[in-house]
């Protein structure tokens, strides 16, 4: 019951709170827009996971932009809006931060996602809502999604080396 009721509200707060745009059609563009904005591009392990406080501590496994470097622990808060992270595992952060301080704070309305269970956060639009039913439009569309992140991490070290 708790639960139900603190997903109602975190719900009832993102609707009041969150204008985020519709999700993008251009990976590529909105990868570089993203990467542009932000001050630490990282992909990490997220260890801990603290949903009511809106808080995550991680592992750097790779870092695209920023001080934050390979092995260092930081921590940091997500927002309700876009970003939720609802899991441990493998992540790509997008965000601003204090690097001496290893604290970053998710950009909102952003494109950080989870590389083991991605968020639907681009859309195939090969894919017709209207010739599937609901659960093999979301598959199709989180199997896709999960070759956009690859196709991510691959342009994001291309970026980094420039």
């Amino acid at each position: 019951m708790l639960s139900y009721l603190y997903q109602t509200v975190l719900l009832l707060l993102s609707l009041s709170i969150c204008t985020c745009p519709p999700p993008p059609r251009y990976w590529q563009k909105t990868t570089l827009e993203e990467y542009d904005y932000s001050d630490n591009v990282v992909l990490v392990e997220v260890l801990t996971v603290c949903p009511e406080e809106f808080y995550f501590e991680a592992r750097i496994q790779k870092s695209y932009k920023g001080n934050l470097e390979v092995n260092d622990l930081i921590h940091g808060q997500f927002n309700v809006c876009d970003n939720y992270i609802h899991r441990t595992g493998e992540w790509l952060f997008f965000g601003q931060g204090l690097a001496d301080q290893n604290f970053l704070t998710l950009n909102d309305c952003e494109i950080s996602n989870s590389l083991e269970n991605p968020f639907l956060r681009f859309y195939d639009p090969e894919i017709s809502f209207k010739d599937h039913n609901v659960k093999h439009f979301r598959q199709r569309q989180q199997q896709y999604n999960r070759q956009i992140i690859d196709k991510q991490i691959d342009y994001l070290e291309s970026l980094s080396c420039e």
